[in-house]
């Protein structure tokens, strides 16, 4: 079973790191840039600014509030609330109830 962490099969001479750096500097000096694309003339900057216009839209009218179904949040709290005495009382709280009056509730609905 090969140990975690282990990094015997990677090769560690000069010469595979300096072909590595010279691989990392070309790609990088060599590459296209957004700014070189850009420059090249006045189609890239119709095509940025329609991108960016229509991201904004599509923001916009994602962020816009809802239009109500007819359902209010009341409906919902209402079809969600829990059924049981344990339930409503961890519910109806913001804290969490004691221990002894979720024993006495269920003692309470506990089927004799």
């Amino acid at each position: 079973m090969p140990e975690p962490f282990d990094t015997s099969s990677l090769s560690d001479d000069p010469a595979y790191w300096d072909a590595l750096a010279q691989r990392v500097t070309r790609a990088a000096v060599g590459g296209s840039f957004a700014s070189d694309w850009l420059a090249r003339g006045r189609a890239p900057w119709v095509v940025a600014t329609s991108l960016a216009v229509a991201a904004t839209l599509v923001f916009a009218l994602l962020a816009r509030p809802r239009q109500e179904l007819g359902t209010s949040s009341a409906d919902w709290a209402t079809v969600l609330a829990p059924r049981d005495a344990i339930g409503r009382s961890i519910a109806s709280s913001d804290a969490a109830p004691p221990i002894g009056e979720i024993l006495r509730v269920g003692a309470q609905e506990a089927p004799r």
